[in-house]
């Protein structure tokens, strides 16, 4: 395990608010990169939702893509499905997520590379 792996693995253990204790000191880089592979934890959780319907990655994408377009996040607390648009919606910036994007994050790839700690979503 590399060093940059290592530190990856030890900021996704941490809580949600031990992070947020020790973000300012993070260069950019790894805060930018922790939020995207929070992100893709979030699309990955996201799609188990559209198992059911849809049977490919790239209709679950093209989906789930859509539904992030037509996202409007609300004061309202969310919960199920909502609640998972809304953390992917932030962990994004609040900008949109193309089908493309979702279906790489899917195979388990982000920039050309492998991501280390992928999540099967399809059952055997």
């Amino acid at each position: 395990m590399t060093p940059t792996e290592t530190l990856f693995a030890v900021l996704d253990r941490l809580l949600e608010a031990d992070f947020r204790a020790i973000e300012p000191f993070l260069v950019p880089w790894v805060r930018r990169e922790h939020r995207l592979r929070c992100r893709d934890r979030v699309i990955v959780e996201l799609a188990g939702s559209y198992i059911g319907r849809l049977c490919s990655g790239r209709a679950i994408a093209e989906e789930m893509a859509k539904d992030l377009r037509r996202f409007r996040p609300r004061s309202a607390p969310a919960s199920g499905k909502r609640a998972l648009l809304q953390r992917i919606s932030l962990l994004n910036g609040g900008k949109s997520i193309g089908a493309e994007t979702i279906r790489t994050v899917l195979a388990g790839k982000r920039n050309g590379r492998r991501l280390p700690s992928r999540a099967a979503i399809i059952p055997k």
